[in-house]
């Protein structure tokens, strides 16, 4: 995960009305529906999950792929620039 991205999650983490806000956004539900992925979410859950008990390896995983592709990376960096706000 680059240090952009972890800065954006520290940043959500610490803030829970602006992660409310970023996911109820039309970026933060178009980032849901990519990082749910074509298993209906299940892997999504296992990694949340097992971020939740200290393990962020499959979640980091998961947003490294998302942001390998155009669309990822477009998706994040305006999710960036609505978390500065």
């Amino acid at each position: 995960m680059d240090a952009k991205t972890q800065q954006i999650i520290e940043k959500i983490k610490g803030n829970p009305a602006l992660a409310q806000q970023l996911l109820s956004s039309a970026e933060g539900r178009k980032l849901m529906q990519l990082l749910m992925g074509n298993d209906g979410g299940a892997a999504l859950q296992s990694a949340a999950r097992s971020a939740a008990a200290g393990n962020t390896k499959d979640l980091a995983a998961m947003l490294s792929r998302l942001m390998e592709s155009g669309e990822g990376a477009a998706l994040m960096q305006r999710i960036s620039e609505n978390a500065k706000k």
